[in-house]
Parts: structure tokens; C-alpha cells; sequence
């Protein structure tokens, strides 16, 4: 009897969660958000695998991060138009007993730099996590909005799905 019963119950919640894939499956997207753009085909010659890796070499540490040094110089590199879009934009690092690269930092440097030089315009779009959701101040995206880049927060509650894209040329 007890078999039965355990049985019954796991198909239960099997059935239950089953049937809350299939809603949040075939649900309609909220409104303004649901956009499909036309599918383009990219030559294989024109991608480039880019990655960054961090690994121990004997009692050496290597570091090797192709994806920043490029991003960076695309930005160094764009004259009109910046359209960022970062989710984990911030310094927080917890308790660690070892020093990684400041990426957050560099990135927002390089991008006050940008502002401050050049007659660019600068759209960096995040996540509201970056702020701890309200709890607290995230101090690289404080001294962007300063420096006059427009500093964009996702509501996430009219999009609940982010997407994450770079765009460092072109016209806003």
C-alpha cells in the first residue's frame, strides 16, 4: 500500500510540474517583447571563437582572455555609438582568498574615458542584481551615469527573459 501511495504521488508532482512546462511553454510573451527578427546567415570564415581561460601551468598562473581585450578594443575603437548590454556588472567578489583581474572596473574606466573624450554616445544596459536589487549602490555604474553615459535597467517584470548583445558601431 505503501508503494502505491509514494507512486501516486510522484506522478502527482511529475504531472504538476509536466504541466507548468507546457504553460510557461506555450504562453504568449508580454506585450513589446515578443520580436523575432528576420534569420541571417554568417559565413564560417567570419566567426571567430573567442575565450578566456584561467588555468595553472605547473606553479605558474596563466591568463588569457581574449573576450575583454576585444571588446575593449572595439570600444576603443568605435567613433559614434556605444549599445552594451552587461548582466554581473559589478565589483563585488565575496570572500576570496585570491586576486582575479578587475574587469568591472577596466570596462567602466574605458568606458568614462570614451565619453569624456570622444563625441560619443553611450547606452550600457544592465540587470537590477548590479544594485542588489535597491539594496545597495553599485559604484562603476554611478560614476558612468556622472560621466553622462545613459545607464539603462531592465524591468523585469515586463522582460523576464534578457538577452545580451554588443553593439559598438553604427548610428543609435
Amino acid at each position: 500500500m505503501q508503494i502505491k501511495k509514494t507512486n501516486f504521488i510522484l506522478l502527482l508532482f511529475l504531472l504538476i510540474s509536466l504541466s507548468g512546462c507546457c504553460y510557461h511553454n506555450f504562453k504568449s510573451m508580454p506585450p513589446g517583447t515578443d520580436y523575432a527578427s528576420a534569420i541571417y546567415s554568417v559565413p564560417a570564415d567570419q566567426v571567430e571563437f573567442l575565450s578566456d581561460l584561467t588555468y595553472q601551468k605547473g606553479e605558474e598562473q596563466v591568463v588569457e582572455q581574449e573576450i575583454f581585450e576585444t571588446i575593449f578594443a572595439y570600444i576603443d575603437s568605435a567613433q559614434t555609438y556605444i549599445l552594451m548590454d552587461m548582466f554581473l556588472f559589478n565589483s563585488y567578489i565575496g570572500k576570496q582568498d585570491q586576486s582575479y583581474r578587475k574587469i568591472t572596473n577596466e570596462l567602466a574606466d574605458l568606458l568614462i574615458q570614451k565619453s569624456l573624450q570622444d563625441s560619443i554616445t553611450i547606452d550600457f544596459i544592465t540587470d537590477p542584481i548590479n544594485n542588489v536589487y535597491g539594496g545597495d549602490h553599485s559604484p562603476e555604474l554611478s560614476a558612468m551615469q556622472v560621466a553622462g553615459i545613459n545607464v539603462i535597467y531592465t524591468d523585469l517584470d515586463k522582460c523576464p527573459i534578457v538577452i545580451c548583445y554588443i553593439h559598438l558601431s553604427g548610428e543609435p
